[in-house]
């Protein structure tokens, strides 16, 4: 069973927002969604109760990088592009994602 500590309560805080960094990167590189707002914002609940969720319960760094990774790329189908350029943005946003939390790690020494 998973204790709701500090350490975890913040990564879900954190996470939370990450998910809204997400979106707004998505945007960036997307000009139109193909589906309506409530299910984009469905679609990006989920990708947050998944991540989580492997993180919080599984916690195996290949499984949480294959889980985003694969959960990036699907919410890239959200919206209107080539397959080739959803695998790319997608790409960039986990590579983006990865630089900043190394960041976070070097700034903070944890």
């Amino acid at each position: 069973m998973m204790l709701f500590t500090a350490y975890n309560i913040t990564y879900l805080l954190s996470q939370a927002l990450g998910v809204f960094a997400v979106y707004k990167l998505m945007k960036a590189f997307f000009e139109k969604r193909i589906v309506r707002k409530i299910t984009e914002v469905i679609f990006y609940i989920i990708h947050y109760i998944v991540t989580a969720s492997v993180y919080l319960f599984i916690n195996i760094p290949i499984v949480n990088f294959i889980v985003t990774l694969l959960s990036y790329f699907l919410l890239a189908f959200l919206y209107q592009s080539s397959v080739k350029k959803k695998a790319f943005v997608s790409l960039v946003v986990f590579v983006f994602g990865i630089c900043i939390e190394m960041l976070i790690v070097t700034l903070t020494g944890y």
